[in-house]
């Protein structure tokens, strides 16, 4: 998979010069099948047959381990999981 600037937007291409998914601000990592995005300064993730796995709902996504990411929501930080649920808390 390759990042590819194209118009000030970002898209995902797999070797073969397809696009996977695109319009994109920003790709922030791939993380094996996972692609943390971001929308009008939003972040979520998309796996690699373009489903949302995690909505552009967040102020910054960072992954973590496993299936664990590292988000900002309301200037607060929390853990959530792949599937968007809460794992700890947006009180940090």
């Amino acid at each position: 998979m390759f990042v590819v600037k194209e118009n000030n937007k970002f898209k995902l291409i797999n070797k073969s010069g397809d696009t996977i998914f695109e319009n994109f601000d920003s790709i922030k990592s791939i993380n094996g099948d996972n692609i943390i995005v971001s929308v009008d300064g939003k972040y979520g993730v998309k796996n690699v047959e373009d489903e949302e796995l995690i909505s552009t709902d967040y102020q910054d996504l960072t992954y973590s381990f496993s299936n664990y990411y590292i988000a900002k929501k309301n200037g607060k930080y929390g853990i959530i999981d792949i599937e968007g649920e809460e794992v700890l808390p947006f009180d940090y």
